[in-house]
């Protein structure tokens, strides 16, 4: 009789379980979340979608927000010790800021470009018990989106956006299978941009996050042991919605 091997079983239900969720599902996850044990990997799959967010821009003292965004990050982790974890992230990313009240015409859209990103984890706390787990991590990424052209001024604007965030999170299990936890999270967004000016010259600006602190709720379904499925959603610093997929060894 032919043996399966669970390893392609559960990458490949990861894959069917990605194609088949709706596109509303979408960012980045509580820190506990498929977390690899000491001198171990886990990979995963993380798909943000960011629907709304304030930022400012400081030198022309101008209010917007980035609505549509979307990032799509592959994600390896590997537990450095027991309770710490090294992750480095890498996918492609948009960006999308401009007016509210005329958002769709007025907006400047930067097409997908790459985007990677780095991060430590840590389990600091944990009571078998009463099932309870908290954690904290540090996320930094770095996009280069595709230049975005303004047909009215006939220029080129390049931006290079940078994020970090620094989280806290505590977490209850509901029985084998589930895990309810929430985030509480102070994040920056930096979004420096230039774009060809009069004499020959560059202009260099730049748009920064308005709200800094946030929070978030979600949701871990763990599957054969080793899969981990899960859904988010952020609040107050960006409103968006989280789904991520993985698999640890």
């Amino acid at each position: 009789m032919k043996r399966f091997d669970s390893g392609k079983v559960a990458a490949g239900f990861i894959l069917l379980f990605v194609f088949i969720l709706p596109v509303s599902f979408a960012g980045t996850v509580g820190n506990l979340v498929n977390f690899p044990e000491a001198q171990k990997f886990s990979v995963g799959l993380e798909i943000i979608k960011i629907d709304n967010r304030d930022v400012y821009e400081h030198d022309d003292k101008v209010s917007r927000v980035m609505q549509d965004t979307e990032r799509t990050l592959g994600k390896i982790s590997y537990g450095l010790l027991s309770g710490l974890s090294l992750d480095l992230w890498y996918g492609k990313a948009d960006y999308s800021y401009g007016p509210e009240e005329n958002y769709k015409n007025e907006s400047l859209v930067y097409d997908t470009g790459k985007i990677w990103g780095l991060g430590i984890r840590t389990k600091f706390f944990e009571d078998e018990e009463n099932g309870l787990s908290a954690g904290a991590g540090f996320r930094y990424y770095r996009s280069s989106p595709e230049d975005y052209y303004r047909r009215e001024s006939r220029m080129y604007f390049s931006a290079k956006p940078e994020e970090w965030d620094l989280s806290f999170d505590l977490v209850k299990e509901l029985g084998e299978y589930v895990n309810l936890y929430g985030v509480l999270r102070y994040s920056e967004l930096d979004i420096p941009f230039t774009h060809p000016a009069t004499g020959n010259k560059t202009r260099i600006g730049g748009y920064k996050s308005e709200n800094n602190v946030g929070g978030s709720i979600g949701v871990e379904l763990k599957l054969l042991e080793k899969i981990s499925l899960c859904l988010e959603r952020r609040f107050v610093d960006e409103e968006s919605s989280i789904f991520s997929a993985g698999y640890k060894w």
